[in-house]
């Protein structure tokens, strides 16, 4: 087996599916499939577990790669996590733990949020997390640590 990039997460990664001749896969439990192997994918595959086995959000509360619309564009979010009553709590986008975090994607982010509604947005390499939450005045900061659902 190759030697896949450590992450900043508190879980064990996922596993890898690596058959000889074949691309490497990860399951994805929300999805319930296998999905190849891409930078962003290990980021994405590797939170949600996270998420699940850490922070102990359900899977089902979990939503991957869907659309939204903004200004009559099409978006696809990474990753959007709602609460018990199906609210939006969290909206998600992963990026490639092989490039750094940028204005831009914390732009697109909030882009996606502008329609999701979410009160929660976290954007991530892997390596480095952007936990934004927004306060009882509607006013976004930054947090460390991700929210109780």
């Amino acid at each position: 087996m190759s030697v896949y990039q450590l992450l900043n997460f508190s879980c064990p990664p996922p596993e890898i599916k690596n058959q000889f001749g074949h691309k490497p896969e990860l399951w994805d439990p929300i999805r319930k499939k296998f999905v190849s192997f891409k930078p962003e994918e290990w980021v994405r595959q590797w939170l949600i577990r996270d998420l699940e086995l850490t922070y102990n959000y359900p899977l089902t509360l979990m939503s991957c790669e869907r659309g939204t619309s903004f200004n009559e564009l099409s978006k696809r979010f990474d990753l959007l996590v709602r609460d018990r009553q199906g609210v939006p709590l969290m909206v998600v986008e992963c990026k490639s733990y092989k490039l750094g975090l940028t204005e831009n994607d914390v732009q697109q982010v909030f882009t996606y949020n502008a329609t999701i509604g979410a009160k929660n947005v976290l954007l991530t390499n892997g390596v480095n997390h952007l936990y934004f939450s927004k306060n009882i005045e509607e006013v976004w900061s930054l947090q460390d640590g991700i929210v109780e659902y």
